[in-house]
């Protein structure tokens, strides 16, 4: 089976939860809360967990950054289960992410998780070397956005994605 990434957190409130899987609420109330990743969480939902989706159209807005570090802990600690000073990381972002939002994934890889190396690079391009060329025109479609990026010898020419 193909390890899929998760994409999701969920949150349960209890108290009958187990010990070693929680961590206390924090609001004075008593509850413990037990948080769900991927398919576990969307499961966890018709339990009456929360459930979150960090990224909005290929972004993640400020307010979800904290869900998002936690997926990535998830995936990077308990899913590749990797050292993660020995592995270098790849993210990808979509046509025209803000430097600040650049720059928040790189301080939270080499700070929270210390990362050795990071590269992030555009979906288009990375899905156009997926195919060994270099030239070409991406059209990417997803829930929420539509991207054309054109690429030459590698390089999204910004100017021209739309």
């Amino acid at each position: 089976a193909a390890l899929q990434f998760p994409t999701c957190r969920a949150v349960l409130q209890n108290d009958e939860a187990k010990d070693d899987e929680v961590s206390h609420a924090g609001d004075g109330s008593g509850l413990k809360s037990q948080s769900f990743f991927g398919q576990e969480a969307i499961r966890a939902e018709g339990d009456g967990a929360q459930l979150t989706w960090p990224m909005e159209r290929g972004v993640v807005p400020e307010d979800q950054q904290d869900t998002m570090v936690q997926v990535w802990e998830h995936a990077l600690k308990s899913i590749l289960q990797g050292e993660l000073d020995d592995l270098p990381i790849l993210l990808c972002d979509k046509p025209g992410t803000h430097i600040k939002d650049r720059m928040w994934m790189v301080e939270v890889m080499f700070e929270n998780f210390k990362v050795r190396s990071l590269s992030i690079f555009n979906t288009g391009v990375s899905a156009l070397f997926s195919t060994g060329k270099t030239r070409g025109l991406m059209v990417e479609s997803g829930e929420g956005c539509t991207h054309s990026v054109p690429i030459f010898e590698g390089y999204a020419i910004p100017h021209a994605t739309f």
